[in-house]
C-alpha cells in the first residue's frame, strides 16, 4: 500500500500558507470598482435630472394650464364689447344675465302700466322700465344694467362705451328688481335714478353686468387677477394687490417683448376674438402656452 504524503510539522505541506493579492491586483480592482461607480453614479445623476426635469416642466405646465382656463372661463362670461387690453392687462364687465326689454306704452291686463325703456329720442328718462322673463336676484356688489354697447372708447359713439359714465348712455346702475302687480313673466327694473339708454337695441335685449376685472401680468413675472376697483373710463393701471394666479410668466423671449394679451373686436359677421399668450420658465425650463377666446359680440 502507499501511504499518503506526510503532514508532520516540518515537511512542505504543513507549512503551506493561503495566497494574498499583490500590490498590482489591489490597485486593478480598486480602479476597476471605480469606473464601475463613476458610470453607476453618473447613470443615477442622469436620472434624478430627468426626473427633476420633467417634475419641472409638468409643475410649469399644469401652472399655465389652470391660469389659462381661468382666464378663458371669466372671458367667455364677458359683457359683449366690454373687453379691452391696455399694456400686460386685459379688462373686461363680467356678465350676470340678460333679457328683454319693453319697448311700448300701454297697460298689461292686469291694468298695471307698461314701463318701456327710456330711449334718448323716445321716451322721457325715468327710473325704472319693465323686463321680460328675467330671473335675477342681485347679491353682494354693484351691478349694471347695459343696453347696447358698441365697445369701449369706439370714437364716434362714446355714449354706446359701457366704461362711460354719460346720460343718455349705455350703462344705468341697478337698484334692484320686483315682479308683483304685473304679468308672471314681467319684471320691474329699478334703476338708481333717472336715465335715459343711447339707443334701442335692435333685439330688445339688455345685460345686467358687474364690476371690471382685470388679468395683469407683473414686471415680476406674476399673473394677478384684479377685482372691486370699480369702473373707470380709461383702463387703469394694475391696481394695488390682486389675486396671484401664476409666476415665472415671461415678458421677454430671447429680448424681443412678449404680448401676453390681445384682441379683436368683432364684426357683423364673426365674434369677438381674445387671444392668450403665456410662457413661463423656471431653472432654464420654458413652457409656451397659446389660447383663443370667442366673446360674444352681439349687444
Amino acid at each position: 500500500m502507499t501511504r499518503p504524503p506526510s503532514s508532520r510539522p516540518g515537511s512542505p505541506r504543513g507549512n503551506a500558507q493561503p495566497a494574498g493579492f499583490t500590490l498590482i491586483e489591489a490597485i486593478i480592482a480598486i480602479v476597476i470598482l471605480g469606473i464601475l461607480a463613476a458610470g453607476t453614479s453618473a447613470f443615477i445623476v442622469h436620472g434624478v435630472e430627468g426626473y427633476t426635469d420633467t417634475a419641472r416642466r409638468d409643475q410649469l405646465a399644469s401652472m399655465g394650464r389652470l391660469a389659462v382656463e381661468r382666464i378663458s372661463r371669466e372671458l367667455r362670461n364677458a359683457l359683449p364689447n366690454s373687453v379691452r387690453v391696455s399694456g400686460n392687462c386685459i379688462e373686461f364687465m363680467p356678465l350676470a344675465t340678460g333679457a328683454r326689454y319693453q319697448a311700448n306704452a300701454g297697460s298689461y291686463a292686469t291694468g298695471e302700466s307698461m314701463l318701456p325703456l327710456p330711449v334718448s329720442g323716445f321716451t322721457a328718462a325715468a327710473s325704472s322700465f319693465d323686463a321680460f322673463d328675467l330671473s335675477f336676484t342681485p347679491g353682494s356688489g354693484a351691478y349694471y344694467v347695459i343696453v347696447y354697447p358698441v365697445g369701449p372708447g369706439v370714437a364716434g359713439v362714446g355714449n354706446g362705451d359701457p366704461y362711460a359714465g354719460a346720460n343718455p348712455g349705455a350703462r344705468a346702475a341697478l337698484a334692484g328688481t320686483t315682479g308683483a302687480g304685473r304679468p308672471a313673466n314681467v319684471t320691474r327694473v329699478e334703476l338708481s335714478g333717472t336715465f335715459q339708454f343711447a339707443r334701442q337695441s335692435p333685439a330688445q335685449r339688455f345685460f345686467i353686468a358687474q364690476d371690471p376685472v382685470s388679468f395683469c401680468v407683473l414686471g415680476n413675472g406674476e399673473l394677478r387677477r384684479y377685482s372691486g376697483y370699480g369702473i373707470q373710463a380709461t383702463q387703469p393701471s394694475p391696481p394695488a394687490g390682486g389675486d396671484l394666479l401664476a409666476e415665472s410668466v415671461q415678458l421677454s423671449d430671447g429680448g424681443n417683448p412678449v404680448t401676453p394679451f390681445r384682441y379683436t373686436p368683432g364684426s357683423l359677421n364673426r365674434n369677438g376674438l381674445a387671444a392668450l399668450d403665456l410662457r413661463f420658465m423656471q431653472g432654464g425650463e420654458w413652457i409656451r402656452l397659446r389660447h383663443e377666446v370667442q366673446i360674444r359680440n352681439t349687444p
